[in-house]
């Protein structure tokens, strides 16, 4: 029996990244890219501590966008 048939069985041996579902490897991606912007707007920007620190919120409210729009199961967007 598969990992994903087991998790598929018993809901409690679920990870929290599958319980969130959160896709852990998409997400570090994601922070990686993330950061590798924020540096390059840093560098870019003549090293301008408030343009990272506005960047950067913008970068959190998205992040918590995508986290509430995963919880809404797939059938709700049909």
């Amino acid at each position: 029996m598969s990992l994903m048939q087991k998790t598929k069985l018993d809901p409690n041996k679920r990870s929290i990244w599958q319980k969130i579902h959160i896709d852990l490897p998409l997400l570090l991606g994601l922070l990686t890219l993330m950061g590798v912007g924020l540096f390059v707007i840093y560098s870019a920007g003549g090293q301008d501590w408030d343009l990272i620190k506005r960047q950067l919120i913008r970068l959190t409210l998205a992040l918590g966008v995508m986290f509430v729009v995963a919880q809404i199961p797939p059938l709700a967007y049909r």
